[in-house]
């Protein structure tokens, strides 16, 4: 049962969620799209950190270069695959961990404080979803640090940044909801988390690609981040590279969930890379 104060800032987060939700700031203008288009000289843009190592350090300096302050409990929301070489283990989140003093973090669902029982947060789009369906325990915490990983766009998976926020913290309710709504109902589900966590200041994004090129990216902008993400997948196709499972509709729907994503005030997809190192 919860306490008297973990209602208190659901309650809270409920209410700021709400808000946030109801409110439609949109993003003015384009210059340098992420798709190389060129456009009017009036862009609010985002920056998507890049590094070409993936390592602990290197997980830690993009996190660091979000200029994230952290504060009280922190989760960390990670998606890995069954594949022993998988780009992210739990070893790699453990030493992000040491490196940034955290002594309160749960690394997955079943760790949390009621793990398994289900909550329901507003959403800016009920044509999409009513609700979005996630798990209790993310009302005991205060930040959440999503580390997702770039192994493959299939006809199942979308991939990206997006799912991962939406699905990945999604209960079974919640997943079927976007299941049946598709790549729209998976940017609404990603809309909500995002606005629940103080419209984005008490969360972090990151996505392994772990390439030559592209080790780590980071990004404020969930949006900015999948289209970073994308457009460096679709250079990899074009290049002939066949060590990842690419599949034409899963990258449509990715596509898909991006657009609808911008649409509803979530980011940008106008993005500017910096490469740390």
């Amino acid at each position: 049962m919860a306490s008297m104060n973990s209602m208190k800032i659901r309650f809270c987060r409920c209410a700021v969620a709400l808000v946030i939700a109801c409110s439609f700031m949109a993003c003015k203008g384009r210059s340098k799209s992420g798709d190389g288009k060129d456009a009017a000289a009036t862009t609010v843009s985002s920056i998507v950190y890049a590094t070409t190592q993936v390592t602990p350090e290197a997980l830690k300096d993009v996190f660091e270069a979000l200029d994230k302050k952290l504060e009280g409990k922190v989760f960390v929301n990670f998606s890995t695959s069954d594949d022993e070489n998988a780009l992210l283990n739990l070893e790699l989140l453990k030493c992000l961990a040491q490196k940034l003093n955290l002594d309160s973090t749960v690394f997955n669902h079943s760790n949390a404080a009621d793990a398994y029982s289900e909550m329901k947060i507003p959403v800016c789009d009920t044509t999409a979803i009513s609700h979005h369906f996630v798990y209790q325990f993310l009302a005991y915490y205060d930040f959440l640090i999503n580390i997702g990983s770039i192994d493959r766009y299939s006809n199942e998976e979308i991939g990206g940044i997006l799912q991962m926020i939406s699905s990945g913290m999604a209960t079974d309710h919640g997943k079927t909801a976007i299941r049946e709504g598709g790549p729209r109902a998976m940017a609404v589900a990603a809309k909500a988390v995002h606005d629940y966590y103080l419209g984005g200041m008490q969360i972090a994004y990151i996505m392994i690609m772990g390439d030559k090129e592209y080790g780590i990216l980071a990004s404020e902008d969930p949006v900015a981040l999948d289209q970073a993400c994308l457009d460096i997948v679709r250079s990899q196709i074009q290049s002939g590279d066949t060590t990842r499972v690419y599949e034409a509709e899963g990258l449509k729907r990715a596509e898909e969930a991006i657009e609808w994503a911008e649409k509803i005030n979530l980011g940008c997809k106008t993005y500017q890379l910096e490469c740390l190192y």
